[in-house]
């Protein structure tokens, strides 16, 4: 009887062992699928923080744009800022994986308002308005 409770506490001992070994595996496992799954949220906010910092600065550049379309009424300053914008826009549409064919109505209109020579300043913030919308409309599809 003493060699089948000695087999039989091997049993168990080695019975044990298999359990805390896979219960190991498991927990590594768990943990490592948990941290994929938090860096990917982290990416995901790290983009999407990313994306409204540009796009916080593309309005701040449209806000001083229809700024010094106001004060200046210079047509060269107006082209140039106006080519500074669409460069900016180019560069986030590129960036955040935004086709340029779909914010080029918008941004084409703008830029035309812009350099046209006319200084309407309630049609160019319309153009902006309707320019930054459009912008944020193709970000949040992404």
């Amino acid at each position: 009887m003493d060699q089948w409770d000695k087999l039989i506490n091997i049993l168990n001992n080695l019975f044990s062992i298999i359990i805390f070994v896979t219960g190991n595996i498991i927990g590594a496992y768990l943990q490592r699928r948990h941290a994929r799954e938090l860096n990917e949220v982290t990416e995901k906010n790290r983009v999407k923080e990313a994306r409204e910092k540009s796009l916080s600065e593309i309005e701040d550049e449209l806000q001083n744009h229809l700024h010094s379309f106001c004060e200046r009424k210079n047509i060269q300053y107006i082209t140039f800022s106006a080519n500074r914008i669409k460069g900016i826009i180019s560069r986030f549409c590129v960036n955040h994986g935004i086709s340029l064919d779909a914010i080029n109505p918008s941004l084409i209109d703008f830029f035309i308002t812009s350099s046209d020579g006319r200084f309407d300043t309630a049609a160019l913030n319309i153009k902006s308005i309707k320019l930054k919308d459009d912008l944020r409309r193709l970000a949040n599809q992404r």
